[in-house]
């Protein structure tokens, strides 16, 4: 019998757990196993994180362009045909502000330096 309340409760605790996860918008209300509500999480994660990458490609490759266009870094090409990068900058950064949605929450973080190109990227000065 105590096995039986033991299941019971476990049931229970998972159907809670569930219902938590669809009123914050985390999964869809046809989910009713913790499997199917693992997965639907893990693809939105995925989803996210290359939405992110391609927004922080993006603007870098723009901060490095303009810093080309300042003439702030030269780009040229060696005598066996290799791409040397010399810059006269000790860094190449910008800040921002990320808007987040996670569910039905809405987030703006903090201002923060994203990237130092010199040094991240090391490349030298």
């Amino acid at each position: 019998m105590l096995n039986d309340i033991n299941k019971k409760h476990r049931v229970i605790g998972i159907r809670h757990t569930l219902k938590k996860l669809k009123d914050s918008g985390l999964i869809d209300d046809e989910i009713f196993y913790p499997e199917e509500a693992v997965e639907e999480i893990q693809d939105e994660i995925i989803l996210k994180a290359i939405k992110w990458y391609k927004i922080g490609a993006k603007r870098g490759i723009l901060e490095f362009i303009k810093a080309i266009l300042n003439k702030d870094i030269e780009i040229k090409m060696d005598e066996n045909g290799n791409i040397e990068i010399s810059t006269n900058l000790d860094k190449i950064v910008w800040t921002r502000q990320l808007k987040i949605n996670i569910g039905n929450k809405k987030i703006k973080t903090k201002t923060k330096v994203y990237i130092d190109f010199i040094k991240d990227l090391e490349f030298n000065s």
